[in-house]
């Protein structure tokens, strides 16, 4: 994913977006990272994770 923003003030910002599951299982998430695209000093990052898809139950 790829997220643009003409200005950012200083604090703390959230991204959302939905994704439908289509397969059970174990899975593992990337920590996101983002950055200024001229200063790249100029940057944050996020831990990763994990989660679990269980089949749907009819």
């Amino acid at each position: 994913m790829l997220f643009f923003a003409r200005r950012l003030w200083k604090g703390s910002y959230w991204a959302t977006y939905l994704a439908r599951a289509t397969t059970a299982g174990s899975f593992t998430m990337a920590p996101a990272h983002a950055e200024e695209m001229y200063n790249p000093g100029v940057h944050g990052r996020s831990g990763g994770g994990a989660f679990i898809i269980t089949p749907a139950v009819p």
